[in-house]
């Protein structure tokens, strides 16, 4: 859960037992620190790809909240959420970035992107496959790997591990 004034973001990420759904506010509410919900001006909230389950809560959540102030709802790709996430923590300026996601099934969701002057550029659409099965974009040069599939990274295809240059 993260919220963003200016240019301050401040985030929690716990990791909770199931049903994240008797969480999820609690969360919020701690988040917020006191202050009333109504200085939101704008909810955001990942669709995906990721667990059906967790996308299902986030966005019900997300709707239920925006509705109830009349605010409006700005969805985008998991897998670009996770990666500006990572930049901003990084300070990552250029270069290619590899998010990737742990489908728990033997499989990731992942997609590129290129880092151009600190600005985000989509390389490929999100697509999930084996991670031996990762296709790289061509051209392609040294990159950092995001997301929970970096753990999976003795299973990236060998061209794959050679343009790893360093984990988040």
């Amino acid at each position: 859960v993260g919220l963003a004034q200016g240019n301050e973001v401040a985030e929690l990420h716990r990791i909770l037992p199931r049903p994240h759904n008797r969480h999820i506010l609690s969360v919020v509410d701690e988040l917020l620190e006191g202050r009333p919900l109504d200085v939101i001006d704008v909810f955001a909230c990942g669709l995906g790809p990721g667990s059906f389950t967790g996308l299902r809560i986030a966005t019900s959540v997300i709707q239920g909240l925006a509705c109830s102030l009349e605010r409006p709802v700005m969805a985008m790709c998991s897998l670009e959420l996770q990666t500006r996430s990572a930049l901003a923590q990084a300070e990552i300026d250029q270069g290619y970035v590899l998010s990737v996601i742990d489908a728990q099934i033997g499989q990731v969701y992942w997609r590129w992107f290129h880092v151009v002057e600190g600005n985000l550029v989509p390389m490929s659409a999100a697509a999930m496959s084996v991670p031996a099965d990762i296709v790289m974009p061509d051209p392609i040069g040294p990159c950092t790997v995001v997301g929970s599939g970096a753990a999976l990274a003795s299973e990236f295809s060998p061209a794959l591990r050679v343009v790893i240059q360093q984990w988040l």
